[in-house]
């Protein structure tokens, strides 16, 4: 969901067969404003312990 110029909010859907964790994501940003930073946030991944918080950070790719 768009939230600013360069600015976009994720939403996680639930793992399958689990009840109601979120432990991976995968996304696509189509059309990215070009030559500009863009923000995504993540905001309803809601863990109490996560490797993120031990310095893991999610993996770009970008085709530019």
């Amino acid at each position: 969901m768009k939230v600013g110029p360069n600015e976009y909010d994720l939403l996680l859907q639930n793992d399958i067969n689990t009840k109601g964790n979120t432990q991976w994501f995968y996304f696509r940003l189509s059309n990215p404003p070009k030559g500009h930073a863009i923000t995504i946030n993540i905001v309803n991944l809601r863990k109490n312990d996560s490797l993120f918080n031990y310095g893991l950070m999610p993996c770009l790719y970008s085709f530019e």
